[in-house]
């Protein structure tokens, strides 16, 4: 039998407002937990070693040093909301970063004697050389490459 004081409770839109009310604590109980779930994750070993990497950028240093799974996801709430670049860092940093050293004598144009109507050629095959030595590996990883 539905207690008197449950009877007379308003009604909002067909819902019971108590109803409304629970289903919110709920939802925001749900997703808090997912949110530690993966403040936990991005604590594990493997993880914080591919984030070290990015050591340098303040929201990673943050992340880092969270002291547990709870302070992290309160980081994570707060700052990626505020900022969406905050998401594409941790997402570069959650690549293998990879440093592949590339000589510039591997470089072999089409011409060795340029002349400036052959300068968008030779630019072109350039582009290319660089384009195929940072594709080269897969998407598992971000590949920075340096010159010699």
């Amino acid at each position: 039998m539905t207690p008197i004081a449950d009877m007379h409770r308003p009604k909002q839109r067909g819902y019971d407002r108590y109803e409304t009310e629970d289903a919110h604590e709920r939802s925001t109980r749900v997703g808090r937990s997912a949110l530690v779930k993966m403040a936990s994750l991005l604590r594990q070993p493997v993880l914080r070693a591919l984030l070290a990497q990015g050591r340098q950028e303040p929201f990673i240093a943050e992340v880092l040093e969270a002291p547990g799974d709870e302070k992290l996801a309160d980081i994570l709430a707060e700052r990626i909301p505020s900022d969406p670049g905050n998401a594409k860092i941790l997402a570069k940093y959650l690549k293998r970063i990879v440093v592949r050293v590339l000589h510039l004598h591997d470089f072999k144009p089409s011409k060795t004697k340029v002349e400036k109507a052959d300068i968008d050629t030779v630019v072109g095959e350039f582009r290319k050389f660089l384009e195929k030595a940072v594709d080269g590996d897969g998407k598992g990883q971000s590949t920075i490459l340096e010159i010699k």
